[in-house]
């Protein structure tokens, strides 16, 4: 029973170590090579103003060559998306030229905004987005994938409705040096839409 009391402290002191350096040092921009893929479980509730492709899915990033391709995986077999869909796995490794959330290098404490442009699902116009992204701070963080010491990012959306008023919404980011991702982000709007997305595997395949 001493032992184990004693290992547990030990992990934990270790736990709190990493965590306080995590806060202290500055994320850099990661190196993919040929073969790096991510799978992240996509759950979707309400209506996603941003007119999100994917709903309920496992989506698959695979990077080759310098850029990327996005799959769905279904059981039998992969689809390929359109590299024009708003698919949103995109900015969890920052491999979207338009949504800057992983602004790198960063650490905790720092903050950037940015805009983007839209078009909602029959809509004749665009919406200009106004973001803002902090960085929170550290903790650990378990999914499918694994656990994982990671920074806690907040992200803060805002547009004008066609009809007047304002629409925001919030995302969460959980962003892992270790698996150079995002892996995990919850989204919720002012409107009831949720997102959750989660990293359930990562690799390469050689």
């Amino acid at each position: 029973m001493k032992m184990s009391i004693f290992a547990s402290t030990v992990l934990a002191n270790l736990l709190l170590a990493s965590l306080t350096a995590l806060s202290q040092e500055q994320v850099q921009a990661p190196a993919f090579r040929d073969g790096d893929f991510w799978q992240f479980k996509v759950t979707e509730k309400g209506f996603i103003g941003s007119s999100s492709e994917t709903g309920d899915a496992i989506i698959e990033v695979a990077y080759a060559q310098g850029d990327i391709k996005i799959f769905r995986v279904l059981s039998d077999r992969k689809e390929e998306y359109d590299r024009k869909a708003p698919i949103p796995v995109r900015p969890l490794l920052e491999l979207s030229k338009e949504h800057i959330d992983l602004k790198f290098p960063f650490a905790v404490g720092q903050k950037w905004d940015y805009e983007y442009t839209f078009r909602p699902r029959g809509a004749k116009r665009d919406n200009r987005v106004s973001v803002e992204i902090q960085v929170k701070g550290s903790e650990s963080v378990t999914t499918p994938a694994g656990s994982f010491i990671a920074l806690r990012m907040h992200k803060d959306e805002s547009w004008a409705r066609p009809q007047g008023g304002h629409v925001s919404q919030v995302t969460t980011y959980f962003y892992s040096a270790q698996t150079r991702s995002v892996v995990k982000s919850l989204m919720e709007s002012q409107d009831g839409a949720r997102r959750e997305i989660e990293l359930i595997k990562y690799g390469a395949l050689r």
